[in-house]
Parts: structure tokens; sequence; C-alpha cells
């Protein structure tokens, strides 16, 4: 899943884009669709704190260059 969202600020996007991420994880956690991640073993424990590492928020200029590097296979 990818999203995106715009703001002048990187906070203010880092802000939006954290908070609705993590509720999306808490509802599938809730329906049980994502439940095998280890730094995510229930519910309570998926916070913005916790997510951040997870989630990509950056400037436009600090995106496109960290998508243009090559990734490591997963």
């Amino acid at each position: 899943m990818t999203n995106g969202s715009g703001a002048d600020a990187f906070e203010d996007a880092a802000r939006e884009v954290r908070t609705h991420c993590v509720e999306e994880m808490r509802f599938h956690h809730r329906e049980e669709v994502f439940t095998r991640h280890r730094d995510f073993k229930s519910e309570v424990e998926i916070t913005v704190e916790r997510a951040a590492p997870h989630l990509v928020a950056a400037s436009p200029g600090r995106h496109r260059a960290s998508a243009s590097r090559p990734r490591s296979s997963v």
C-alpha cells in the first residue's frame, strides 16, 4: 500500500499521514488481517511513535531522492 499527502511543512504532512496510517493499521489488526508483525503484537502497541520507522514522510525533494535510490529485495 502506498499513501501520499502534500503539505506546506514536513511536520504537517508527517502528522497527517502517520495518524491516518496508525488508524488504518489498528483497523487491520482488529479485523485480524494484520496480526503477525514482530513490532505490533497487539492493537495497543500500534502508536504513531512505534509506527514511524515503518512509514515514509518526507518533503517532495527528499522523497524523490530516496525513491530514486535502488532498494534491496525484501
